[in-house]
């Protein structure tokens, strides 16, 4: 969804939770984020793609409201790449807000069940369920919100 307001896509809005933001340059850069590619097995990939990937135009999607539900704990997203990626929708003028939530792993909202990267945070869950919630209710302000007792995760 990050991608969809680089790319200047028609939505309304886009909520990124405990996705990676790190723009093309970033994932793609071995130079950038060299531990990362290594910790996930990413390394070969990434020098392969290195030599032939030129970067996108970004025509950035600023009408968009963009929630972006992030853990400051997530081993996925250095906070060099976060603090990149606020600097960048900053400074192309995009209607972003974030929320970080302190000792919240990546894939905070998924529970352990499911195996990897599940790591459930059942009040950073439910706080970015309610974020979510107001951003639809933001964006589609006559559509009607019923009253669920529990969400996907089971986060009440």
């Amino acid at each position: 969804c990050i991608e969809a307001i680089r790319g200047g896509l028609p939505v309304a809005g886009v909520v990124s939770l405990h996705g990676v933001p790190g723009s093309p340059e970033y994932k793609h850069n071995p130079c950038l984020n060299a531990a990362f590619c290594e910790k996930y097995g990413l390394t070969d990939l990434v020098k392969e793609l290195s030599s032939t990937w030129q970067s996108p135009k970004n025509d950035y999607n600023t009408e968009a409201v963009v929630f972006v539900e992030h853990g400051l704990n997530d081993d996925c997203v250095p906070a060099s790449m976060l603090q990149d990626f606020v600097d960048e929708f900053n400074s192309a003028g995009v209607d972003m807000a974030l929320h970080a939530y302190a000792s919240t792993p990546h894939g905070f909202t998924l529970p352990p069940c499911i195996g990897p990267p599940g790591s459930l945070h059942e009040r950073s869950d439910r706080r970015a369920t309610l974020n979510i919630l107001e951003l639809c209710r933001e964006v589609w302000p006559f559509v009607p919100q019923r009253y669920v007792p529990r969400n996907a995760a089971g986060t009440s």
